[in-house]
């Protein structure tokens, strides 16, 4: 299923009408070590997931629980290979960043000048808020 410190990427086809996951499969991957899960599709538990602090992001959320053999969706399951993931191709080497924003994919070929444009975007953000907290003196005309 995935080694400690893996995050799970999952294509589930853009899926909005059945939930991916839940908390059997969430505490499960808790106690593998797996950090997190992001999915091309839905998921109904978020609530129960945040509340055993099992990191998820969905593309949609549904009232649908998870897939089930009455669900209709039977599929091939494939580890550690490139998938598409919404419109994002997904490699096992790439670098996930996700926070309450969304997810971003970092392709490991292109991480290092990602890295440095992204630390030169810090430098001018904090140059920015700097600028933006002095204090002047408003002229009143």
């Amino acid at each position: 299923m995935g080694q400690v410190g893996d995050i799970i990427v999952v294509d589930a086809g853009g899926d909005s009408n059945a939930s991916v996951c839940g908390c059997l499969i969430g505490g499960l991957v808790i106690n593998r070590g797996i950090w997190a899960m992001i999915v091309g599709g839905a998921d109904r538990y978020t609530d129960e997931l945040e509340e055993i602090k099992w990191p998820i992001w969905v593309s949609a959320v549904t009232l649908r629980g998870a897939h089930t053999m009455f669900s209709g969706r039977i599929e091939e399951l494939s580890i550690k290979v490139p998938i598409q993931c919404d419109s994002t191709i997904v490699s096992p080497v790439d670098f996930i960043v996700a926070d309450l924003m969304g997810v971003t994919v970092i392709p490991l070929a292109t991480a290092e000048g990602v890295v440095e444009k992204a630390r030169e975007q810090g430098v001018r953000e904090v140059a920015t808020r700097e600028w933006v907290n002095k204090e002047i003196p408003l002229k009143i005309c």
